[in-house]
Formats: C-alpha cells, sequence, structure tokens
C-alpha cells in the first residue's frame, strides 16, 4: 500500500526506493508528498533534486538547489546538492565552493556514503581547477573517513598523479592492489 497523507517519513523512505528502482517518476511524486507534509526535509528536498536530474530536468534541479542552498545555509547536504548539481553543468569553480562549504559542515551531518561521494567529488572538482593543495587536502580527509580502502588510496594516487608525483602514485595503487 502507499503511505498516509500525513506520513512524511514513510513517503521519503517510499521515494528512496523508487528512486533506487530507477522509478525517477515515481520517486519524483513521493518526494513531492514528504515535503509536503514535512517542508523543511532536507532529505526529500535531496531525493527531489536527484529525481529531477535522473529525469534530464538538470537546469529545474540546479535551480532547487541553489535554493536549498541559500535557504539552508548551515546544511552540508544542501550544499552537496548545490555542489553537484553545478558541477553536472561544468561549473567547475562554482561547484567546488559549494562543496568547500558541504566539507566544513559535514563531520556531524552526513552519512558514510555522502561523505564518501563529497570527498571524490571534491577531489575531482579541485583536481579540474588545479587546485592541487586542496585536492591533496581533500584525499586526505577521504582517506581519514574510509582509511585504507581502495577508493580512498586510489584517489590519493590520482592527485599524487595531478602532481607529477608517479613514484609515489605507483606505490599508492600497488599497495591496494590496483
Amino acid at each position: 500500500g502507499t503511505p498516509k497523507d500525513d506520513d512524511s517519513a514513510s513517503w521519503l523512505y517510499l521515494g528512496q526506493a523508487l528512486h533506487a528502482r530507477e522509478r525517477y517518476a515515481e520517486s519524483e511524486r513521493a518526494f513531492r508528498r514528504s515535503l509536503a507534509t514535512d517542508p523543511k526535509s532536507l532529505n526529500a528536498m535531496a531525493g527531489l533534486i536527484e529525481s529531477r536530474v535522473a529525469q534530464g530536468e538538470a537546469a529545474d534541479a540546479r535551480e532547487l538547489a541553489a535554493k536549498m542552498a541559500k535557504d539552508y545555509p548551515d546544511s552540508a547536504l544542501a550544499w552537496f546538492m548545490h555542489g553537484s548539481t553545478l558541477a553536472n553543468a561544468q561549473q567547475l569553480k562554482e561547484a567546488q565552493v559549494a562543496m568547500e562549504k558541504s566539507s566544513d559542515l559535514a563531520a556531524r551531518q552526513l552519512n558514510m556514503e555522502r561523505k564518501v561521494a563529497l570527498g571524490a567529488a571534491l577531489v575531482e572538482l579541485q583536481l579540474s581547477n588545479r587546485d592541487l593543495a586542496k585536492a591533496r587536502a581533500s584525499a586526505d580527509v577521504l582517506g581519514r573517513v574510509v582509511p585504507n580502502s581502495p577508493f580512498a588510496i586510489l584517489m590519493s594516487a590520482r592527485v599524487s598523479m595531478a602532481g607529477g608525483d608517479f613514484s609515489t602514485a605507483s606505490t599508492e595503487l600497488r599497495r591496494a592492489g590496483l
């Protein structure tokens, strides 16, 4: 069955499940029902934005994410969503700024999955913007979030390669078994 009209959390979970099954139009409707009951649900807002992106509505998703960051300037998730939509639009410098704001707020606000996604996005944006010092710092943070994971080691090696330190990159990749 479907959730009761006033059960925001159940609509949120339904939206997340539908999104995971790639049923994006249905997930969007569920996220909108969640928001109708709880307009301040940041997770429902994020789900709505991700559903809009998945349906090819990137410009609308960017507007929603920009509003989310404006309305919730102390939310790591809001800045993450804003940065993600900017990165998708190839607005890399602006995306980096938004992701750095998210990173500043992330420690107590984001779940592990979003922290890893944030770390990876930051490294990639900072490398794209040729900001190697910040990319190294972000890779180091990612290494602390998921210590000794092949993914964190790979991201660190990418920074080493971008800086021309192929010896360190090679050592890192061998250590990870890559």
